[in-house]
């Protein structure tokens, strides 16, 4: 469950992130995303069915976004297939 919310942070953090007009902070940011942010929205659903019973981890899977994704499962198969790992990253 600690992974998933962590991921989620990121995945928000880079969705917020402004990258208009540079484009290698685009790739930047778009890499960020493709590491982050697929199938959050899934797992945050199969880990709020799982956990439904106990009040301590729905309140902290309750306070996160339900939708972060900004694509569907295909669309962001395919975006992500054509981004690159950045240099700052390797």
């Amino acid at each position: 469950m600690t992974a998933l919310i962590e991921r989620h942070g990121r995945c928000v953090h880079w969705l917020g992130e402004p990258g208009e007009g540079d484009a290698e902070r685009q790739r930047d940011i778009d890499w960020g995303m493709c590491q982050s942010c697929p199938g959050t929205d899934a797992n945050l659903a199969a880990l709020k069915k799982k956990y439904r019973g106990q009040t301590s981890v729905m309140n902290a899977l309750q306070a996160l976004d339900e939708r972060v994704e900004p694509m569907g499962r295909e669309e962001a198969k395919r975006f992500c297939a054509t981004t690159r790992k950045p240099e700052w990253a390797k």
